[in-house]
Parts: C-alpha cells; sequence; structure tokens
C-alpha cells in the first residue's frame, strides 16, 4: 500500500492472534530504528489500524538503545498490553504487523519523518487517522 517502505531492505512482519504472546511472536529489529504498521484481520477485512515509529533521534544524530523496533512494539505501554486487550476486546481474528528499519548503517531515514509521510498518505486516502493512532 505504502510505496514508501519499498526502499528499506531490513523488514520483516509477524501475525499475532488472541491466545499468542506478543514477546516471542514479534520478530522485529533489536538493533535498528523505523517504523511499524499494524493491520487489524477481522471478519474477513484487513484494515490498517495503527502507524507506529520508534525512537527519537538524538541531538547528536544517535538513538537510545532502548528505542529498537522491538521495544517499541513490545515494551511500549501504548502498544504492547493493550493490543492483546483490543484484540480480545474488539473479538479481532489477529494482527499483522509488518515492521522496517529506517535507519541504520546504511538508511539514514529519521523514523519519525516515515511515519509521517505513512500518515499523510493515509490520510490522503481516508481522510481521517488509522483507528488507533489517537491523534498525530
Amino acid at each position: 500500500m505504502f510505496d514508501e517502505t519499498r526502499k528499506y531492505k531490513e523488514t520483516g512482519h509477524f501475525f499475532l492472534k488472541a491466545d499468542g504472546d506478543l514477546e516471542t511472536s514479534c520478530n522485529a529489529s533489536k538493533s535498528g530504528n523505523g517504523v511499524f504498521i499494524v493491520n487489524q484481520l477481522k471478519q474477513g477485512r484487513i484494515d490498517i489500524v495503527l502507524i507506529g515509529s520508534s525512537g527519537k533521534i538524538q541531538k547528536n544524530g544517535s538513538f537510545r538503545k532502548t528505542d529498537c523496533l522491538f521495544n517499541s512494539i513490545v515494551k511500549d505501554p501504548q502498544f504492547g498490553l493493550s493490543w492483546m486487550n483490543r484484540i480480545k476486546k474488539e473479538n479481532i481474528d489477529g494482527l499483522d504487523i509488518y515492521w522496517y528499519v529506517t535507519f541504520n548503517q546504511k538508511t539514514r531515514d529519521i523514523p519519525l519523518f516515515v511515519q509521517s509521510l505513512l500518515m499523510q498518505r493515509y490520510f490522503e486516502l481516508y481522510g481521517r487517522l488509522p483507528d488507533w493512532n489517537v491523534e498525530f
């Protein structure tokens, strides 16, 4: 859906169901920073429900080690625990989470910048933000 993500070489995705474990299911990078897109599978439909990013770049051009994609998905209280609760509460069949490392030795795209591009594309298509993105 997003052409902007095609250029990233370090990427992957994983599937999460209500009876799954987010920490063991998540295969996102533990060293890279980037963006992730959460797709909801519900009643035969697939919808993007969240576009997120990991970490904020520091003044010196680095990120805190704890700001990696894996930690942003699994350990951020805004996401991790609430995802499991939402799957159950909203009768979601599963989540398909795609992640992209946008900032590493070869690629220097700031995650928040890429997230902004993706949010803009989504907004252009649907006239609103994804359901789980409360604001941007």
